[in-house]
């Protein structure tokens, strides 16, 4: 039994002997698709990030449209409210997107 598993190892380190540059050429291969993988996987991750970013844009641009039709200056102004000029100190602008939406139902 012995001699069966140091014929299989004589044989492999003759094999690897011999065919060296074969290894050494399917490894480059291997290596080498690899990073073509994850090349081509970093730029469908930018890709669908940018087409969400668009989409997003596009998303605020229309609710901006609506209010504009509505008559409300986010829809000109978006999230930077004008400083009334008519009142003497400047309101400050809200932390937070559900503070501003508050501001604006009461307005």
């Amino acid at each position: 039994m012995q001699w069966i598993a140091v014929f299989a190892i004589v044989l492999l380190v003759g094999l690897a002997v011999t065919f060296w540059k074969t290894i050494l050429g399917a490894l480059a291969v291997l290596v080498l698709a690899g990073a073509a993988l994850w090349a081509w996987q970093a730029l469908r991750s930018r890709v669908k990030e940018r087409r969400d970013q668009a989409a997003a844009l596009a998303a605020r641009a229309d609710r901006e449209h609506a209010l504009f039709l509505e008559g409300k200056d986010a829809g000109v102004f978006g999230r930077y409210s004008p400083i009334d000029l008519d009142r003497p100190r400047p309101t400050p602008l809200p932390a937070t997107m559900a503070e501003w939406r508050e501001q604006r139902r009461r307005k």
